[in-house]
């Protein structure tokens, strides 16, 4: 299988948490995969909305397969995984965990780590832009933000979805409790694989506020950890423990926002100086894009005078 993600992110395989649930998901059936940042792909390869690619050898007739959903449909429909094990009150229950898993979890750890301008600009735009080539670094972190921000659910704000997703938290914890194993037994299961990628991601991005609901979780924390421990020891993350944890300040949404407006008239808020920086280097890209174009038909331009 060839696996294609979004670029890869603070040591996770993909800023994706999709991606990453979709490689977790194929290691728990020892199906063995060759992960390629979509970084380094031409971006028609795939539309931007689609974080995940698994695709297959082309002589085998068989399709491309976008998304955590057709990976896990896939494996299913080859009675691969733990899943199909499940009983049907099981597998129900699964069902709307993982749900509000994407829907909660994901739209609360997208809001802070891409909406609130302090931690974008001071974490999720610089991992992102790492893996791009110098000339796109100033412009396609910014669209990538505009893209979040225009299919996050009109009617809720920053703040009404962090909430969401502390909720969604502490019903991991409650659901996975003691356990020294996985959700549902010895074998981990598509709900294990989403759990562990979001979870991994609200540890390592830039989600201070979601990181101190994890404070409150020990046991989901201790899942997350036994994922990494079994199935990616050989990554370059590593695990937050809870005394690392304990060091993150929960904030709020609203108190982020309004640094601006609270900082004195001589010194700058955390997210103004680096979008400004931002701004330096965007207007440094410029310059020296139009100075090579000049010096690349320097010459024609002399011939047309002639």
């Amino acid at each position: 299988f060839d696996l294609r993600t979004e670029c890869p992110a603070w040591g996770m395989p993909s800023l994706n948490p999709g991606d990453t649930a979709a490689l977790a998901l194929l290691r728990f059936n020892g199906i063995p995969v060759n992960v390629i940042s979509k970084a380094q792909l031409n971006p028609r390869v795939s539309p931007v909305d689609t974080c995940v690619i698994l695709k297959e050898d082309m002589e085998e007739g068989l399709p491309s397969l976008s998304g955590f959903g057709d990976v896990y449909g896939a494996l299913r429909l080859r009675s691969l995984g733990a899943d199909f094990r499940l009983t049907r009150a099981q597998k129900a229950e699964a069902r709307a965990f993982c749900s509000m898993i994407a829907s909660k979890l994901g739209s609360g750890s997208l809001a802070e780590a891409w909406a609130i301008e302090d931690n974008f600009f001071s974490g999720t735009a610089q991992a992102y832009a790492a893996e791009l080539p110098l000339v796109l670094r100033p412009f396609i972190p910014r669209l990538r933000s505009s893209y979040v921000r225009r299919h996050m659910p009109s009617n809720r704000t920053d703040e009404d979805m962090i909430t969401d997703a502390e909720e969604c938290i502490a019903a991991l914890e409650s659901r996975i409790g003691s356990r020294s194993s996985f959700f549902y037994g010895t074998e981990p299961t598509a709900l294990d694989a989403l759990s562990f990628a979001y979870t991994l991601f609200v540890m390592l991005a830039p989600c201070p506020r979601l990181r101190g609901a994890l404070r409150k979780a020990p046991n989901l924390v201790s899942h997350t950890a036994r994922v990494s421990e079994s199935y990616f020891s050989a990554s370059a993350f590593s695990v937050p423990d809870m005394a690392e944890l304990e060091g993150a300040r929960p904030r709020n949404a609203s108190q982020t926002n309004s640094e601006a407006k609270t900082s004195s008239d001589t010194s700058l808020s955390r997210s103004e100086a680096l979008r400004r920086e931002w701004n330096r280097y965007f207007l440094g890209a410029s310059a020296a894009s139009f100075v090579g174009y000049i010096l690349l038909y320097a010459g024609e331009v002399a011939d047309l005078w002639e």
